[in-house]
């Protein structure tokens, strides 16, 4: 499967910054199209991936780990 990475400068305090929002919202949607997975790199905060999640992104790395996501 083809993926592609988002730069954690794009996802740093992405539940604040609104215009980094309205990017990966239709990089997501273009992607998807694609068939292309997109995976966010530097997840740090719960609230980082909580809007990533809701942007539709297909993964995360960074310190937002597997056991850490599984007490959200």
């Amino acid at each position: 499967m083809a993926y592609l990475k988002i730069d954690g400068s794009y996802i740093l305090d992405i539940d604040q910054h609104t215009g980094n929002q309205r990017l990966l919202k239709e990089v997501v949607r273009m992607a998807d199209s694609l068939g292309i997975l997109t995976i966010a790199e530097q997840v740090r905060t719960e609230a980082e991936w909580l809007k990533l999640q809701e942007l539709g992104l297909g993964g995360v790395t960074g310190l937002i780990t597997k056991d850490k996501i599984s007490k959200i």
